[in-house]
């Protein structure tokens, strides 16, 4: 008998029930940004993939970043694979103020985080790296 985990079958299941669309060029992430999630793919995340939010009136900035690993792939994701296997995603609302971005990992004494290196929608950032205030014309 075959037997697939949960959330394994969840996400083959996903990917038959629509198309989603893909990252081009829109969000580019570091090589050692890479590095970390595939690392962490193969030692606490294995089947997951990481995901990037948006939270508004949050963070000292006023929009908060989140990072987290996730297994769901929704209508709406924009997604990034390398060698066929997803390692990104990030939904349509998201990605307007996210859009030509750069996604880092930074690993110091202080913390160990993804955080968004650069982003153009950004009026102004938090010197933690985790806030933003987007410019007036995305709101």
């Amino acid at each position: 008998m075959l037997r697939i985990s949960k959330t394994l079958f969840s996400t083959l299941t996903n990917f038959n029930r629509f198309t989603y669309h893909t990252i081009n060029d829109q969000i580019k992430l570091t090589d050692f940004c890479i590095q970390e999630i595939k690392r962490k793919q193969t030692t606490k995340f294995t089947n997951k993939f990481l995901r990037l939010g948006v939270d508004g009136a949050q963070g000292c900035s006023g929009f908060k970043y989140s990072f987290n690993f996730d297994d769901q792939v929704l209508e709406d994701d924009y997604v990034l694979k390398i060698q066929n296997e997803i390692i990104f995603v990030v939904d349509e609302i998201t990605l307007k103020f996210v859009n030509g971005c750069i996604i880092d990992y930074e690993n110091k004494m202080i913390r160990a985080a993804f955080y968004v290196q650069e982003n153009p929608n950004a009026e102004k950032s938090c010197s933690c790296k985790a806030s933003f205030a987007p410019k007036p014309e995305l709101l």
